[in-house]
């Protein structure tokens, strides 16, 4: 039983960490966004944008509430990064 909770923890460790370093990425070209839309005299938000990427990326998985949520947080980090 405890051999099971290790293993299934060192999966979610290295999950944890693979996103963690999809998220950096992401970090740098939501930098680099903003940058463009500020040059570009555009707003930061763009709802519609924002919505499209939540609803796509959950519908492609089961856990679509989760997935969701997660974007939601992701988006509003990403939005902060662009100011």
């Amino acid at each position: 039983m405890r051999d099971t909770l290790k293993r299934l923890r060192s999966r979610v460790d290295k999950i944890d960490s693979r996103i963690s370093e999809l998220l950096d990425c992401r970090a740098d070209i939501s930098r680099k966004i903003g940058k463009e839309k500020e040059k570009m005299n555009i707003c930061i938000v763009d709802r519609k944008r924002e919505r499209d990427i939540s609803l796509n990326v959950a519908a492609k998985r089961k856990n679509k509430m989760f997935i969701k949520n997660c974007f939601v947080a992701i988006i509003n980090e990403s939005r902060k990064l662009q100011k």
